[in-house]
């Protein structure tokens, strides 16, 4: 039998670098998520982490993001009760086990090459499925579901391996599509697009970031009909972790390097 990673492509093998990230930090005794699922996965998948292992400032980077989205979530959720989720490049993302309620629906969306394995180690439920599809394209959105609120859209490690057009049409599709939905993005500055390599699990991968803003609010100029709600950076939070890369946070383009934003697709108006 093949490896489970075999089929995998070099951006799709990045979901094995986050799942592990979010396994390992779950073991910690001052872990800032738990994360059960990911570590049931990392201890029964048969899969060799090892060439996955992220160096400890990236693992903290993933928990952080990953708390400050599932934050953000619950928070949009709380409002909107019943709107669906729709989880771009989502990989082997678990947050449906860690945010369970307020949502009607959960899409997880990403290549036809991870649904074996998203069906394996996830599985679809009456409410949570999978679309084999490229964030590339547009298409799929006619696939998100309905529900008695707006979608809510999450983009964690996904959107920056696309080229910075694919990304504006995507936005501006979404735009179109669904008005009063609420998007939550992860990006990068544009250092750190050429810093890729300080993380070796991912540049072991093949990947690479193609494009990056100083502030999620230039996403919102790439699409009509975005506005920009706010954003946060990695590195305000959690400083104790962070050991010597929170004096980092003292020099402004630097802290803006890793970050999540909120962006909302404004309603018609009346």
């Amino acid at each position: 039998m093949p490896e489970p990673e075999a089929a995998l492509a070099d951006v799709s093998k990045t979901l094995f670098v986050c799942l592990l990230s979010r396994a390992r930090e779950t073991r910690r005794a001052d872990a800032i998520i738990r994360d059960d699922k990911a570590v049931e996965i990392v201890e029964e998948s048969g899969v060799d982490f090892r060439p996955y292992r992220s160096p400890g400032w990236a693992q903290v980077a993933t928990a952080v993001r990953t708390d400050l989205i599932d934050r953000r979530l619950r928070w949009i959720l709380a409002q909107r009760e019943g709107a669906p989720v729709a989880n771009l490049g989502a990989g082997l993302c678990t947050r449906s086990f860690r945010v369970r309620e307020g949502w009607s629906r959960w899409l997880d969306v990403d290549l036809p090459e991870v649904e074996p394995l998203w069906m394996r180690w996830i599985g679809a439920t009456e409410r949570r499925s999978f679309l084999p599809a490229s964030l590339a394209t547009t298409r799929w959105l006619e696939e998100v579901p309905a529900g008695p609120e707006p979608p809510v859209f999450i983009a964690e490690g996904s959107l920056i391996y696309l080229r910075r057009a694919e990304v504006a049409r995507l936005l501006d599709a979404i735009a179109r599509r669904f008005p009063g939905s609420d998007l939550l993005v992860e990006a990068v500055g544009r250092l750190a697009t050429r810093l890729v390599a300080l993380n070796g699990a991912i540049a072991r991968t093949g990947a690479r970031f193609e494009w990056g803003v100083s502030s999620i609010a230039e996403l919102a100029e790439w699409a009509p009909r975005l506005e920009f709600v706010d954003e946060c950076f990695y590195l305000d939070e959690h400083p104790r972790r962070w050991g010597p890369f929170r004096w980092l946070d003292v020099v402004p383009e630097l802290r803006r390097q890793m970050k999540v934003g909120h962006l909302r697709v404004r309603a018609p108006s009346p």
